[in-house]
């Protein structure tokens, strides 16, 4: 009887170790599904402000009304706040007007300065000749200042054509997505390299023009090394 018994108890080990095995493979196939159904969250860059708000100079008056717009609409956001003023501002927001073989095809840039993970300055910009050129309405246009302004706060683009960073973006104004990102990262702040030994370094956001009517790109990687590769090139250039 006790031989019988001991051979009984690795069986009921074994069947509950399979139970177990099984139940988590479930719940790893079912975790898996839902990431891949999700909406993608806006990524962050490892840079960013000390506080979730910065000072922000417009001195265009040809755009004037759509850097005003694209604040506003953030500022409503309560994720971060942008404070107009007339000098010695974080932000410069103004615009240019060319259609040069460097900027045929770009509707908004984004230079910024940074030191290890500050965010020290931002100058954002759209680009006149290239919004008429193609026709950009005036909703349209503020996007495209709501994504540059994206960029200013330390947001890079996202695969995802629903939102406001998405890097050929024309017809979407900021999303659930956006405003998540910066709650997070604004949340979860350590400046511990601020203003050690790090260099200065420069990233440039170039964001091309989107036709009108035209098929947006299905939402997958490819789309993300795409504007990486040969759109959303970045430049750094260590001590300016």
């Amino acid at each position: 009887m006790k031989k019988a018994e001991m051979i009984a108890i690795p069986q009921v080990s074994s069947m509950v170790v399979v139970a177990a095995v099984t139940a988590m493979l479930s719940c790893c196939i079912t975790q898996t599904a839902f990431a891949h159904t999700a909406p993608h969250m806006t990524p962050f860059s490892s840079y960013r402000y000390n506080v979730p708000n910065a000072t922000i100079q417009l001195s265009d008056h040809k755009t004037k009304s759509l850097w005003l717009a694209a604040i506003n609409k953030w500022n409503g956001t309560h994720a971060f706040t942008f404070k107009i003023v007339k000098s010695g501002a974080q932000i410069h927001a103004d615009s240019f007007s060319s259609l040069s073989k460097t900027y045929s095809t770009t509707t908004g840039i984004t230079y910024s300065k940074i030191c290890g993970s500050q965010l020290l300055s931002a100058h954002v910009r759209l680009n006149n000749a290239s919004l008429g050129k193609y026709k950009y309405t005036t909703a349209q246009r503020t996007n495209v200042a709501e994504h540059e302004l994206g960029h200013a706060m330390g947001l890079l683009h996202n695969p995802n054509a629903k939102s406001v960073m998405y890097y050929k973006n024309r017809y979407v104004s900021i999303q659930p997505v956006d405003v998540s990102a910066i709650q997070k990262d604004y949340r979860f702040l350590e400046f511990s390299d601020t203003f050690g030994s790090s260099p200065v370094q420069e990233h440039t956001f170039y964001d091309p023009v989107t036709p009108q009517k035209a098929t947006i790109q299905a939402d997958s990687l490819n789309v993300l090394t795409h504007s990486t590769t040969h759109i959303d090139f970045t430049k750094v250039n260590p001590g300016k």
